[in-house]
């Protein structure tokens, strides 16, 4: 209408199969459009970008999925609804396409019709969860999924010049430089599972066992002792004693000891 000022043009729509970005929730510490915002002391150093962006991916036919589940089951919408523990109006919005179901709803429907939900990965292969029994922090939390765990003493920070530190039976790299130079053997498959002879002491033990080890296969790498005495690889076994010393067995006599008698 002439006289009254256009509508601010609405942000574009996100659209399956199409790759945008959408900004983040912001706090302090964030940036937007490059501009980072006020903070202070540690934020400052945790600042990540305001925007992420969205993995182009095929629409999932959850509609399509639903039907075929029903088909195979041979159950109506209201059955299929009492099986997954939800209401007839949930099955048939998502059948239309109106609302999309949590994974665990749709696992129990995919059970209904015999079948498993999984994830694959690229090459076919079924993607596996992060055992549960992997490692925890003292407070029972789960590490990182993206970082890896490692033992404690390895490449520990403190020692005595921090005596509060206490050392942990695992831990961490929070630096991802770091943790990718670790990786240059390759990508571990999961967080460490605690094993018998895991802890700290147990492994300093087995250190110090492994030390002496080494210590004991090297002396017997060692050539033997040569014989004492003069030898001149004239095979004489003349004990100390028999050398020419200036001012003491300058006449190269034998050793009252000595049974070689040579004449070397």
């Amino acid at each position: 209408m002439p006289g009254h000022p256009s509508p601010p043009a609405s942000s574009p729509a996100h659209s399956c199969g199409q790759s945008t970005t959408c900004p983040e929730v912001l706090s302090p510490g964030r940036a937007v459009d490059g501009a980072a915002l006020s903070t202070t002391g540690r934020q400052a150093g945790r600042r990540r970008f305001a925007a992420c962006t969205l993995i182009s991916v095929d629409p999932f036919p959850l509609a399509g999925l639903l039907r075929r589940i029903r088909r195979t089951a041979d159950c109506s919408q209201r059955e299929l609804a009492e099986r997954i523990g939800a209401s007839k109006a949930t099955v048939a919005a998502a059948e239309s396409g109106t609302r999309d179901l949590p994974a665990s709803v749709l696992a129990r429907a995919a059970q209904c019709a015999g079948a498993r939900l999984v994830v694959l990965c690229s090459d076919g292969a079924e993607l596996l969860p992060m055992d549960p029994d992997a490692v925890r922090d003292a407070g029972w939390r789960q590490f990182p999924a993206h970082l890896d765990t490692r033992h404690g003493d390895e490449d520990w920070w403190g020692g005595p010049h921090r005596p509060r530190t206490r050392q942990p039976r695992y831990t961490f790299d929070r630096d991802r430089l770091r943790r990718d130079g670790r990786r240059s053997a390759g990508l571990p498959d999961d967080h460490h599972v605690p094993q018998p002879g895991d802890s700290l002491a147990d492994r300093a033990a087995a250190r110090r066992l492994a030390a002496l080890e080494r210590r004991r296969e090297e002396q017997l790498r060692r050539p033997p002792p040569r014989p004492s005495g003069p030898d001149w690889g004239t095979g004489c076994t003349c004990p100390p004693g028999c050398e020419y010393l200036e001012g003491s067995n300058e006449d190269l006599g034998h050793a009252e000891a000595c049974a070689c008698r040579c004449d070397v």
